[in-house]
């Protein structure tokens, strides 16, 4: 099951009865604990076109792909990975010790396929693009079209510190300039935006002083004194 939050694409891995545990479709990180009370109020998604096509190749694994699934499969026979991120984090250094490779990567194929059911992803600049310009736009929606008025420098930080963070509380070598953020923004328009004033000044205030008045004086002025 997938659910949109704030924007952004969730799949749930692991439902309980006060909530569930989901991963982040769009950036696969470390999975989260939702409640009820909030996951009941979240808009359900349907199932990405990607990982559709992902479940129908998953039998046609190449060598490199199996190779990456036995890696992590100590990590996927035991939910507490999933729940537990310190028993996650110790089993996933074991592994990294075990095959001579770094923690971080097997956390990230062990994300990448609870998210996406895929183990191999070719990672081009088109692609990362489209993911960064994802993020330029819930960002924008989360942080600046708000009553808090945040700046837009604000927002790129804040964006930063929530998609571009690595597991140990890194920014990512893959994280965005802030030019190419606020190059997005004008271009969008998102600076002549209804939405943004009304968002950030509230709907009486553009009602008053910011919304576009049309027609002239002398379709209704019918006498000298009239106002």
């Amino acid at each position: 099951m997938f659910y949109r939050i704030n924007g952004e694409v969730f799949r749930r891995l692991l439902a309980l009865d006060h909530g569930a545990w989901v991963i982040s479709y769009d950036e696969p990180g470390p999975p989260r604990y939702i409640e009820n009370s909030l996951l009941e109020s979240c808009e359900k998604a349907d199932m990405p076109e990607d990982y559709r096509i992902a479940l129908e190749q998953a039998k046609y694994l190449t060598r490199a792909g199996i190779k990456r699934l036995a890696l992590i499969e100590p990590l996927l026979e035991d939910s507490s990975c999933i729940t537990d991120k310190k028993f996650r984090l110790d089993m996933a250094k074991r592994i990294a010790k075990e095959n001579g490779t770094t923690k971080k990567r097997v956390l990230r194929i062990f994300y990448r396929y609870l998210a996406r059911n895929v183990l191999l992803e070719k990672g081009n600049k088109d692609k990362q693009q489209g993911k960064d310009e994802r993020n330029f736009a819930w960002a924008i929606r989360k942080f600046y079209f708000s009553a808090k008025r945040m700046s837009l420098r604000d927002t790129y930080d804040h964006m930063l510190a929530s998609r571009y963070m690595s597991p140990e509380g890194k920014l990512m070598d893959t994280a965005p300039s802030w030019y190419s953020f606020e190059h997005y923004y004008y271009r969008h328009g998102y600076n002549r935006s209804i939405k943004c004033s009304v968002s950030r000044g509230g709907l009486s205030n553009y009602q008053r002083n910011e919304r576009p008045l049309y027609g002239a004086t002398m379709q209704w002025k019918d006498r000298i004194g009239a106002f």
